[in-house]
């Protein structure tokens, strides 16, 4: 498949998560998941707030940021944009921050929601063992923790690169579908743990798909922007979603 035809599976499966949701009577599974996904925001926000303003001036402070704003200071209209610039970077990395330490505190919840979608999928049940689910659980905040940190690395050259006035827009838009791709990874690698794969083994088949993880997370990075809809609805609607483009992947398997 291609990776426009894989992106198209995988936002269409946001659609079908929400009949299967409806379907399987699961409202009040994500109820309580959206529930505790709110918690868990609140707690993040609240981590972001007090390191809003050090991370902030950091950002300022930084010897490439004081120079272009020596440089754009004598013309007034690209001092503007520049402002503007660097006002939505900044923006774009706290929401990469917040996104990851989300998904990280919610990877207990993601694991049984995801599994609790396969194994309706799959029309069995799948044994409750404390010790899978405490592994998969470390498993998907190792996942987490490492796309959070590569997802830094390329994005913070973008940051700066997206200041640019005009074509920084290009460096803005990958910082989004690379934002996007980390974060349906994680969705898309719960699947993989419960199938027993490595984690190079997971890297291998999600990198030969990445139209399923960018549509996957292309949603839910925008939706995050909508705080109520981002959190209670999108979030756990992703797991699902992710899910059922999973089991696709595995039918269509040659």
């Amino acid at each position: 498949m291609s990776f426009l035809n894989d992106l198209k599976v995988s936002i269409i499966s946001y659609k079908r998560a929400i009949q299967f949701i409806k379907s399987h009577h699961l409202g009040r599974l994500i109820l309580l998941s959206s529930c505790l996904y709110f918690f868990i925001a609140v707690l993040v926000g609240v981590l972001l707030w007090f390191a809003s303003e050090d991370l902030l001036n950091m950002i300022k402070n930084l010897s490439v940021i004081k120079w272009l704003f020596s440089i754009t200071h004598s013309f007034r209209w690209l001092e503007y944009i520049f402002r503007i610039g660097l006002y939505v970077a900044i923006f774009f990395f706290f929401l990469s921050i917040y996104k990851f330490l989300f998904l990280t505190l919610a990877s207990p919840l993601y694991a049984y929601l995801s599994e609790k979608t396969a194994s309706i999928i799959q029309h069995s049940s799948i044994p409750f063992s404390l010790s899978d689910f405490i592994h998969d659980m470390v498993r998907g905040m190792i996942i987490s923790t490492q796309n959070c940190l590569k997802q830094l690395l390329f994005t913070l050259p973008l940051l700066l690169l997206s200041l640019i006035p005009i074509i920084g827009l290009f460096f803005s838009l990958l910082i989004i579908l690379i934002d996007s791709y980390y974060y349906g990874f994680s969705m898309l690698d719960y699947n993989c743990e419960r199938q027993r794969m490595s984690i190079s083994q997971s890297k291998k088949l999600i990198s030969s798909r990445k139209g399923l993880a960018v549509g996957n997370g292309l949603i839910l990075y925008f939706s995050l922007t909508i705080p109520i809809l981002g959190i209670l609805i999108v979030a756990p609607l992703s797991v699902v979603a992710a899910t059922l483009s999973f089991h696709d992947l595995k039918e269509h398997k040659p």
